[in-house]
């Protein structure tokens, strides 16, 4: 499978999530290493088995940054599932670091915020699987004009 890394904004809370698909975890650590603040832990070793993963972080510019990992992605029920389990994380995490108290009564804010970035994804990976299966085809789009 391609890598594929895409990045998501959200307005409401001026947040943004970093996804990265298909990347191994030795080169999603390496990634996340190259850019993690000073006194932030490296991710775990432990976790090199999981399928996904997400990582809430400061980097080198102590900024927040929200970061999904799919080991990689088929359009397949579990897949589908670990990303929204991952997105749930990266929800949770967003509203974590902007002070908003998450209960029943708000409920209503997770969910936003967690369709917001469920649907952002999944455009964007049907967009690169839309692609890819043209390429696979041998089909070439030309604009007119």
């Amino acid at each position: 499978m391609k890598t594929i890394k895409f990045i998501i904004e959200e307005p409401t809370y001026q947040s943004r999530a970093t996804f990265f698909i298909g990347h191994t975890f030795k080169q999603f650590s390496a990634i996340v290493e190259k850019y993690r603040h000073a006194d932030e832990k490296p991710i775990d070793k432990d976790l090199r088995d999981v399928n996904g993963l997400a990582v809430t972080m400061r980097n080198k510019d102590d900024l927040v940054c929200h970061i999904v990992w799919l080991k990689f992605f088929n359009w397949t029920i579990p897949q589908l599932g670990i990303l929204a389990h991952e997105i749930a994380h990266t929800a949770f995490a967003v509203l974590h670091h902007k002070n908003v108290p998450i209960r029943i009564e708000n409920d209503e804010t997770f969910c936003y915020l967690f369709e917001h970035y469920y649907k952002g994804a999944l455009r964007k990976l049907s967009k690169t699987h839309k692609e890819k299966k043209e390429k696979k085809n041998g089909k070439q789009t030309r604009k007119l004009g």
